[in-house]
């Protein structure tokens, strides 16, 4: 799962770098503008994890 998660996390990394136009700082989150909108660097995590999960239930 680890393997699983970090290579997730890297293709989030190549995937993202092409859009991302700025990483900045607000109220303790980290926030990320993507296409001119702001988005939370959190929320992006919560639903790679998610889709993550539902991938590997529907292995099984």
């Amino acid at each position: 799962k680890e393997v699983y998660a970090k290579m997730t996390g890297e293709y989030l990394t190549e995937y993202v770098q092409g859009m991302v136009e700025k990483v900045f700082f607000e109220n303790g989150q980290v926030f990320a503008l993507i296409d001119q909108k702001q988005v939370k660097i959190s929320d992006i995590l919560e639903v790679l994890y998610n889709n993550t999960n539902q991938e590997e239930d529907n292995i099984l």
